[in-house]
């Protein structure tokens, strides 16, 4: 499928000038102006959001299907392979669609097709290259680290890469043309011939990880084949090598915020296969799929406010939008998690299949980290692009790799998957916290640590509150209520504990009312 980073894995720079230009019109003279600007900056912002979140839904939505057509070690295998593709598509674009944003902002919209043309070859002979290498040293290479389950399949994820980053780039240049709709037809089109491929070779010929794999390539290479002849020539006709080095060198710091972003699950995976073996670790595997939810919902979030911060007054947003945005949204978002945690749970084994009837023990914990890790990229991405700081979501990232490679053999050696997955959650915190420190010193925006903490005391209540009644049989009414009454308590310590206050309500109206997105009409 067409993977998209997300929204915090470059630098928010890269999405000003697509939201900038959505408004062809000339300015407005009436007074219904901004109204007709924030409605049409609004309906094309869900158009990338119904984009950008359909390529990841669509594994929510098979994720079924793989665990009742693999066995657990195989479903491991896939999901390692699957990961660490997402992590390769980031590297071989090496943030050259980044880079072509930019140049095209600093010498004009004309500058678009020559910056473009390079771009697009550099990715081309950049994914060639990785498919080469990948298919030939790759399956050495994982067998020497342990992992000789994994190397008959890397040929395959090799042939991936060209299609797919071909896609992506071809997708994000129809961003930059304006074409909402030519890049939510790609991404959910993708999505699409996914879903249709993998039900076809999974399910009903019965070709396993093979089938996934050969799914992922096929419809990558139709939407690529789509993609380029969709576009004008002239964007992918004259490459020229000096500009196409000067764009590598321009994207490489992108690059590394979105490898960083991409490889926190692939080492995740890693510890827990080398700290548990495959079969186990399908358990984790499939649980942090599970609370993918969570992160659509964190990247709907983020693509929902960004427009709102485009040509706003710095200050004004830092002393009241941020801070009170977070405060709103992120109390939305934990009563969702709580909910999901106590009510999902039980669905979970008929969901997943009789092999993975422990996932629900190992889903709450990584719910939480998921919203920690959710609202920590996007808050954080916010404010670097208002104080133009993106190494700050570098810092933040490394950070939660280095908690992670310490918390995750610690917490699997107390617990098993269960302890692993608590000891992401210990570095999703840790991050946070220097996400926190970073945001009052350096971008200076007041976050809310308060609120922060007794969300966090809540989600652990609902969470030990989920595990205890997973290990007790009762019988369905018995569990059923209990699981409202620890749902009635968790909402009742926000409401006591004022995690949002009706100062905040009264800002937030405010906010709604003001005109700050009627200036990218403008801009």
């Amino acid at each position: 499928m067409l993977v998209v980073p997300p929204l915090s894995a470059y630098s928010l720079q890269d999405h000003r000038p697509c939201l900038v230009r959505l408004t062809r019109n000339p300015p407005m003279t009436s007074t219904n102006a901004p109204r007709a600007r924030r409605s049409s900056l609004i309906g094309h912002a869900a158009a990338y959001a119904v984009g950008l979140v359909s390529t990841r839904a669509v594994t929510l939505l098979l994720l079924p299907l793989y665990t009742h057509a693999l066995a657990p070690a195989e479903y491991t295998v896939l999901d390692l392979l699957l990961t660490g593709n997402a992590l390769l598509l980031v590297v071989v674009t090496m943030g050259v669609d980044s880079a072509v944003l930019m140049f095209a902002m600093a010498r004009g919209e004309r500058a678009l097709p020559l910056a473009s043309a390079s771009g697009f070859w550099a990715i081309v002979w950049a994914s060639l290259c990785a498919a080469v290498l990948i298919a030939t040293a790759g399956p050495p290479v994982a067998v020497a680290m342990g992992l000789p389950e994994v190397s008959p399949y890397l040929p395959l994820v090799a042939a991936i890469s060209p299609f797919q980053s071909t896609l992506m780039f071809c997708a994000h240049l129809q961003r930059y043309r304006r074409q909402v709709w030519g890049f939510v037809a790609l991404t959910v089109g993708t999505a699409g011939l996914v879903g249709v491929f993998t039900v076809s070779l999974v399910t009903l010929l019965g070709w396993g990880v093979v089938g996934a794999l050969v799914s992922l390539a096929a419809a990558n290479a139709l939407m690529s084949g789509l993609a380029i002849a969709c576009l004008p020539r002239r964007m992918i006709a004259v490459p020229r090598r000096r500009r196409a080095f000067k764009l590598v060198m321009k994207g490489v710091p992108f690059m590394t915020a979105g490898g960083l972003t991409m490889a926190s699950p692939l080492v995740a995976r890693s510890l827990v296969i080398a700290m548990e073996g495959l079969a186990p670790a399908a358990i984790f595997a499939a649980a942090d799929r599970l609370a993918m939810a969570v992160k659509l919902a964190t990247s709907a979030f983020g693509m929902a406010w960004m427009p709102r911060l485009l040509g706003a007054d710095i200050k004004t947003t830092r002393l009241t939008e941020i801070p009170v945005t977070v405060r709103l949204f992120g109390a939305v978002l934990v009563v969702g998690s709580m909910g999901l945690i106590l009510f999902a749970s039980p669905f979970i084994p008929l969901f997943l299949g009789r092999h993975f009837a422990d996932v629900p023990a190992t889903f709450p914990p990584l719910v939480i980290a998921a919203l920690i890790s959710g609202l920590r990229r996007e808050g954080l991405a916010v404010g670097a692009y208002l104080t133009e700081h993106p190494s700050l979501l570098n810092i933040s990232n490394g950070s939660q790799l280095a908690f992670m490679i310490v918390c995750i053999p610690a917490g699997a050696t107390v617990q098993g998957t269960v302890g692993a997955a608590w000891g992401l959650v210990a570095s999703e915190v840790g991050a946070a916290i220097v996400m926190l420190v970073l945001a009052n010193r350096q971008i200076r925006i007041d976050w809310p640590l308060r609120q922060f903490g007794l969300m966090m005391i809540v989600l652990i209540f609902v969470a030990t509150a989920a595990a205890w009644l997973h290990a007790s049989p009762m019988d369905a009414v018995q569990d059923m209520g209990l699981r409202c009454l620890a749902f009635a308590c968790a909402l009742a310590l926000l409401v006591v504990g004022r995690v949002v206050t009706a100062q905040d309500l009264a800002v937030w109206r405010r906010i709604r009312k003001s005109h700050a997105p009627s200036r990218v009409g403008d801009a």
